[in-house]
């Protein structure tokens, strides 16, 4: 699972980090400490007609093309890899419109008695983590268009199991070209880059419960209380 992560990198590192040419339009974000379901964040995409990439601010919970209204968007701020070709909500978006959405860490809970105590996940090196995602594009009945987004989660690796039996798929730089559709890829192939990230690679660290209130949003929220790994 997927709900509550951190992007405080600026657009122009983005747009360094992922090669997207500098003349791209650049879309206008703050620093965001606690980003949850239901916010604008950005989301990388490969515009294949233009054969460029393209950072877009989109909304985190997928709104599938064919709903009714936006109001799925609340329950698919995750996508399972296992059934992302199958669930209805995610397979047209697996197929034709896979994306990466930028976040510097992200945030889950530990079970501890009554209480849950909430962690930070972040790269072990301190590195942008590019989670597999997807996009959609609806529109409504009155002509506005909402893009959207999911983050595609797997099975947790040994050091998140802890805490959540699921985390987002964290792709590698080699890989983000073939999610992205820059290369042909096969379902299988996509498949396969679908898998826990490597636990060695990332770190977490337990963080104050403000974190749980989506208005508290300010550097303190990643402080450390007990470094974990």
């Amino acid at each position: 699972m997927c709900g509550r992560a951190r992007l405080t990198s600026d657009v122009s590192e983005l747009k360094r980090i992922f090669s997207v040419p500098p003349e791209s339009p650049a879309p206008n974000f703050a620093a965001n400490w606690n980003a949850a379901p239901g916010q604008d964040l950005p989301v990388l995409r490969a515009l294949r007609e233009e054969g460029m990439r393209r950072l877009d601010l989109a909304r985190w919970g997928l709104v599938p093309f064919w709903a009714k209204d936006p109001k799925p968007g609340y329950s698919t701020f995750n996508a399972k890899a296992e059934s992302l070709s199958e669930k209805p909500a995610f397979r047209a978006a697996f197929r034709r419109r896979r994306c990466i959405v930028p976040f510097d860490g992200f945030y889950e809970w530990k079970k501890s008695g009554r209480e849950k105590e909430p962690y930070a996940i972040a790269h072990a090196d301190g590195s942008l983590l590019a989670m597999a995602g997807l996009w959609e594009s609806w529109r409504s009945p009155q002509g506005e268009t909402l893009k959207s987004f999911a983050v595609v989660t797997t099975a947790a690796n040994a050091l998140l199991v802890e805490l959540h039996d699921r985390m987002p798929v964290i792709l590698d730089k080699q890989a983000w070209g073939l999610w992205l559709g820059e290369e042909p890829a096969g379902e299988e192939e996509l498949k396969s880059l679908l898998v826990p990230y490597p636990d060695e690679r990332l770190r977490m660290w337990r963080v104050s419960r403000k974190v749980g209130n989506i208005r508290n949003n300010d550097p303190s929220l990643v402080a450390p209380l007990a470094l974990v790994g």
